[in-house]
Protein backbone atom coordinates (compact mmCIF):
# COMPACT_ATOMS: atom_id res chain seq x y z
CA UNK A 1 0.00 0.00 0.00
CA UNK A 2 2.79 2.47 0.84
CA UNK A 3 4.43 1.90 -2.58
CA UNK A 4 1.12 2.76 -4.24
CA UNK A 5 0.93 5.97 -2.21
CA UNK A 6 4.53 6.86 -3.09
CA UNK A 7 3.81 6.25 -6.78
CA UNK A 8 0.73 8.47 -6.61
CA UNK A 9 2.65 11.24 -4.81
CA UNK A 10 5.34 11.22 -7.50
CA UNK A 11 2.64 11.56 -10.17
CA UNK A 12 1.13 14.50 -8.32
CA UNK A 13 4.55 16.11 -7.90
CA UNK A 14 5.27 15.83 -11.65
CA UNK A 15 1.91 17.38 -12.47
CA UNK A 16 2.53 20.26 -10.07
CA UNK A 17 5.94 20.89 -11.63
CA UNK A 18 4.32 21.07 -15.08
CA UNK A 19 1.69 23.51 -13.81
CA UNK A 20 4.36 25.68 -12.17
CA UNK A 21 6.43 25.75 -15.39
CA UNK A 22 3.36 26.67 -17.42
CA UNK A 23 2.51 29.51 -15.02
CA UNK A 24 6.05 30.85 -15.13
CA UNK A 25 6.06 30.75 -18.93
CA UNK A 26 2.71 32.53 -19.03
CA UNK A 27 3.87 35.31 -16.72
CA UNK A 28 7.19 35.63 -18.55
CA UNK A 29 5.30 35.75 -21.85
CA UNK A 30 3.27 38.73 -20.68
CA UNK A 31 6.45 40.67 -19.88
CA UNK A 32 8.03 42.76 -22.62
CA UNK A 33 11.38 41.44 -23.77
CA UNK A 34 12.68 44.11 -26.13
CA UNK A 35 14.64 46.82 -24.37
CA UNK A 36 13.62 45.41 -21.03
CA UNK A 37 15.81 45.94 -18.00
CA UNK A 38 13.87 43.16 -16.36
CA UNK A 39 15.64 39.81 -16.56
CA UNK A 40 13.56 37.51 -14.42
CA UNK A 41 15.41 34.79 -12.61
CA UNK A 42 13.62 31.94 -10.91
CA UNK A 43 13.46 33.77 -7.56
CA UNK A 44 11.90 36.90 -9.06
CA UNK A 45 9.42 34.84 -11.04
CA UNK A 46 8.33 32.99 -7.89
CA UNK A 47 7.95 36.31 -6.08
CA UNK A 48 5.79 37.63 -8.91
CA UNK A 49 3.68 34.49 -8.88
CA UNK A 50 3.07 34.90 -5.15
CA UNK A 51 1.29 38.22 -5.71
CA UNK A 52 -2.51 38.09 -5.88
CA UNK A 53 -3.84 38.22 -9.45
CA UNK A 54 -5.20 41.76 -9.15
CA UNK A 55 -1.85 43.15 -7.95
CA UNK A 56 0.14 41.13 -10.49
CA UNK A 57 -2.02 42.54 -13.30
CA UNK A 58 -1.40 46.08 -12.06
CA UNK A 59 2.34 45.51 -11.65
CA UNK A 60 2.65 44.06 -15.16
CA UNK A 61 0.71 47.03 -16.56
CA UNK A 62 3.12 49.46 -14.85
CA UNK A 63 6.03 47.46 -16.25
CA UNK A 64 4.63 47.80 -19.77
CA UNK A 65 3.84 51.52 -19.39
CA UNK A 66 6.96 52.62 -17.52
CA UNK A 67 6.22 55.70 -15.40
CA UNK A 68 2.44 55.96 -15.25
CA UNK A 69 -0.55 57.41 -13.41
CA UNK A 70 -3.48 55.54 -11.92
CA UNK A 71 -5.64 56.75 -14.81
CA UNK A 72 -3.24 55.45 -17.47
CA UNK A 73 -2.92 52.15 -15.62
CA UNK A 74 -6.70 51.82 -15.42
CA UNK A 75 -6.96 52.21 -19.19
CA UNK A 76 -4.31 49.49 -19.64
CA UNK A 77 -6.00 47.03 -17.24
CA UNK A 78 -9.61 47.92 -18.06
CA UNK A 79 -10.45 48.54 -14.39
CA UNK A 80 -11.70 51.62 -12.54
CA UNK A 81 -9.16 54.34 -11.78
CA UNK A 82 -10.03 54.28 -8.07
CA UNK A 83 -9.31 50.55 -7.86
CA UNK A 84 -6.01 50.97 -9.69
CA UNK A 85 -5.08 53.79 -7.33
CA UNK A 86 -5.67 51.47 -4.38
CA UNK A 87 -3.65 48.66 -5.98
CA UNK A 88 -0.80 50.99 -6.98
CA UNK A 89 -0.54 52.39 -3.46
CA UNK A 90 -0.58 48.87 -2.04
CA UNK A 91 2.31 47.92 -4.34
CA UNK A 92 4.16 51.04 -3.13
CA UNK A 93 3.72 49.94 0.49
CA UNK A 94 4.94 46.45 -0.43
CA UNK A 95 8.08 47.92 -2.02
CA UNK A 96 7.38 47.00 -5.65
CA UNK A 97 6.67 50.53 -6.92
CA UNK A 98 7.99 54.01 -6.32
CA UNK A 99 5.57 56.93 -6.09
CA UNK A 100 6.45 60.50 -7.11
CA UNK A 101 4.39 63.67 -7.38
CA UNK A 102 4.80 66.08 -10.29
CA UNK A 103 2.51 69.03 -9.79
CA UNK A 104 -0.95 67.65 -9.13
CA UNK A 105 -0.26 64.29 -10.75
CA UNK A 106 1.06 61.22 -8.95
CA UNK A 107 3.27 58.87 -10.97
CA UNK A 108 4.23 55.28 -10.26
CA UNK A 109 7.16 53.30 -11.61
CA UNK A 110 8.87 50.00 -10.87
CA UNK A 111 11.03 50.30 -7.76
CA UNK A 112 12.21 46.72 -7.43
CA UNK A 113 12.42 44.47 -10.44
CA UNK A 114 10.16 41.45 -9.96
Amino acid sequence: MSSEIEKRLRQIERRLERVERALMEKVAGSMPSQGSKLDLGEGEMESLLQLPDHLRKTLLAVRRLGETTAEETSVETGRARTMESLYLNQLVRMGYLQKTRKGRRVYFKIFRYY
